[in-house]
């Protein structure tokens, strides 16, 4: 057939033929690709060839192998040229990132179809984590949802610690659907390596029923699987009910089988910038979850809402939107200052005045405590305004805070008051060894009125 059609160049007959037969049984004649001269859909279908692993060594060049020639085309005048360039460095078994013609640090200044495949190339092959999650960061931001989707496939099979403070903030700000939808597939597929993905994973179920049977393709095999499958059985019910709040009244007037406990709502802010010192709030907040997990009889629900990679202007809303008794801040500090995150993930200082007045302004807060260095400074700001709040008036070691942390709310949970959880998170640092730490954390103590 193809013989009746003079027309057609006959690189695309034997390239076509190559994505599904043995190259040794094609007539290989008049097989000759000039990247200079080639018709763009010849590029693009060689490139097609490399990416799906069907080449032969020099298809693209007789003197230069594939891998320099898709550098060359990473640079094409031809936008979709360039994207399967891209995609083909990321298919091909042979190619690596340094056949790649493009700085990752150039993503922004290339076409959206082009970006899509960078921001996923970076996410799943990028050897440096710290990098890595500075891409992340920035994608996260991308004013094209088609970048996002590339970045968010790129995260589908990957996960490393830290990665956690990216992901979590993105789902909860971004508007795309379908970004938002992989996003969540990632936590589900790393929930027992990430235990906030776990909890995490419920929630989106809890407000997005729709994404249920997406999910549970991801957790097959997993813990969290029955929960949802159990959550799907109860959503079953309600329907074939029609009445779930008659039915649920019911159930619980027939017998009372827990007692009613109050509820004490934390919001854990976490930042941890790029351009600082790594600081460890997945293992500080992992470790609440367990603390908190494991405490019988609580007299006392602890309810923590994670608010990561925090940004200066996400402060306001993730306080007024949780309405707080507690406001528990983990990252770095310094006199008279507390370090958040700005738009690409670096250091931004926020004032200790500032925090005072936004902690006054809310008025329902009753406790803060500042996990952070010299962060005693801000304690006394902000004292006026609260029954109790905690600071440190030194450097803190990082498993001091952890420490400190899940014995403070742990006491919490137990029911006791903001005072005496504070003496007993000291004397968790003190039966570890660790009377020096213990003496940093400083605490302001004021009982309420009534």
């Amino acid at each position: 057939m193809v013989a009746d059609f003079p027309s057609i160049d006959p690189a695309i007959r034997v390239l076509a033929s190559m994505q599904t037969t043995d190259p040794h049984k094609i007539d290989m004649t008049g097989l000759s690709i000039d990247i200079d001269k080639s018709d763009k859909e010849v590029l693009k279908l060689a490139l097609l060839t490399v990416g799906l692993n069907r080449d032969i060594k020099n298809l693209l060049h007789p003197r230069h192998r594939n891998g320099e020639i898709v550098r060359q085309l990473c640079q094409h005048d031809d936008r979709i040229v360039r994207q399967y360039a891209v995609w083909s460095v990321m298919e091909n078994r042979w190619l690596t990132l340094g056949d790649l013609g493009i700085s990752f640090e150039a993503i922004e200044g290339q076409p959206v179809n082009v970006q899509a495949k960078l921001y996923q190339l970076a996410a799943e092959r990028h050897p440096d984590a710290r990098f890595r999650t500075r891409i992340i960061h920035q994608g996260t931001y991308s004013d094209h949802a088609e970048a996002r989707i590339g970045l968010a496939k790129g995260i589908s099979n990957s996960f490393y610690d830290g990665l956690e403070e990216v992901t979590l903030g993105w789902y909860d700000s971004d508007e795309d659907d379908e970004v938002k939808a992989l996003v969540a597939e990632h936590f589900a597929k790393f929930s027992e390596d990430c235990r906030p993905y776990a909890d995490k994973v419920m929630a989106i179920v809890e407000a997005n029923p729709k994404l249920l049977d997406r999910l549970m393709v991801r957790v097959e095999g997993k813990e969290l699987y029955g929960k949802l499958q159990d959550k799907d059985l109860k959503s079953g019910m309600k329907d074939m009910f029609g009445t779930s709040p008659d039915l649920e009244t019911m159930f619980r007037q027939a017998a009372d089988l827990s007692k009613k406990v109050e509820t004490m709502k934390v919001l854990f802010l976490a930042a941890n910038p790029l351009d600082q010192q790594t600081l460890k709030p997945d293992r500080e907040a992992n470790d609440l979850k367990a603390q908190l997990a494991a405490v019988r009889d609580a007299k006392v629900k602890v309810d923590v809402e994670h608010a990561w990679a925090i940004r200066v202007e996400q402060l306001q809303a993730e306080v007024l939107n949780f309405q707080p008794d507690v406001v528990h801040f983990s990252g770095h500090g310094d006199v008279g200052l507390l370090v958040f995150e700005d738009a690409a993930g670096n250091t931004t200082e926020v004032s200790g005045e500032s925090i005072a007045r936004l902690i006054e302004l809310v008025g329902s807060v009753r406790c803060v405590v500042l996990n952070a260095c010299f962060s005693d400074s801000i304690s006394k700001l902000i004292a006026s305004h609260v029954e109790a709040v905690i600071g440190c008036d030194d450097t803190i070691d990082d498993e001091a805070a952890i420490m400190f942390t899940r014995a403070f709310y742990r006491a919490l949970s137990h029911g006791v008051t903001f005072e005496q959880a504070y003496n007993l998170a000291r004397n968790e640092l003190d039966l570890h060894g660790e009377k020096g730490e213990s003496e940093k954390y400083k605490l302001l103590f004021s009982p309420p009125l009534n």
